[in-house]
């Protein structure tokens, strides 16, 4: 088609296809059903006279290298591209998608200025924009992010980033982070981050109640065969089994009788 196609294979997990236009994505297990997709996915376009540029299709590969033909053109392989606003990546690191994420909203922040410097308006007012204004961007498909330690900081930091360019509290000034949230009355368990886990763990407990989804299966699966020497990368479920009072057992129990997990 005349936009992105992005084709997704991957070699060890179930198939899960999505089509969205102006952007089409195929997900399959191996090269040649990949490749099958493809050819009848050219096939349907040129019914209602459209084409597929090669030249702006991109595949991305997981556990495998192999070269995939469109019209027996080879398509450039990449290791993320963006789909539907959020960065998809083959090593399921978050971090690139959360960075320019939250850069997103800090210009959106900045934007606002004029805003946060009108003494007509209220704080409580300024921190109702604040949560539907900016917290809307930078929390936008957080659902799907995987948390390390240090996205945890960067989004802690760029919440008190916005509370002091809200409040017009400028670094030289030497307010500490504890004066900041107890001048917008706003605690930790109220913060951004709190929002988040609340998010993600509201989904989990959506695809806990669905044992036949394919997501299920994917996030709570093992795979097959040793591990990789050196320490394994934080998982999405990582993250719901650091956040739950009384562990996996407990949290998969209270998803099924729509229960809060934890928070």
């Amino acid at each position: 088609m005349r936009d992105q196609a992005a084709l997704l294979v991957e070699e060890q997990y179930g198939i899960f296809a999505m089509q969205m236009i102006p952007q089409t994505t195929l997900i399959a297990c191996t090269k040649a059903e990949l490749e099958k997709q493809a050819v009848e996915l050219e096939r349907c376009s040129h019914t209602f006279g459209l084409h597929i540029n090669a030249a702006k299709t991109h595949v991305m590969t997981h556990g495998s290298k192999e070269t995939i033909s469109l019209g027996g053109k080879p398509i450039k392989q990449v290791e993320r591209f963006k789909y539907l606003g959020s960065m998809v990546g083959c090593d399921a690191d978050s971090t690139p998608e959360i960075n320019p994420r939250l850069a997103i909203a800090r210009d959106a922040t900045s934007q606002l200025l004029g805003l946060w410097k009108a003494k007509a308006i209220s704080l409580k007012l300024k921190k109702q924009l604040v949560r539907s204004l900016v917290w809307s961007i930078a929390l936008y498909g957080a659902e799907s992010w995987t948390l390390k330690q240090s996205d945890i900081k960067k989004i802690e930091s760029f919440e008190l980033w916005v509370w002091r360019r809200m409040l017009q509290v400028s670094w030289k000034d030497r307010k500490t982070n504890a004066w900041i949230r107890q001048k917008v009355g706003i605690t930790e368990k109220q913060g951004l981050l709190s929002q988040l886990k609340k998010r993600k763990i509201s989904l989990y407990g959506h695809w806990k109640r669905r044992p036949d989804s394919i997501v299920q299966i994917t996030i709570e699966g093992e795979v097959e065969g040793k591990a990789r020497p050196g320490r394994r990368k934080t998982g999405w479920i990582d993250n719901i089994r650091m956040w739950t009072n009384g562990g996996m057992a407990v949290a998969r129990e209270k998803a099924r009788k729509r229960m809060p997990t934890v928070l």
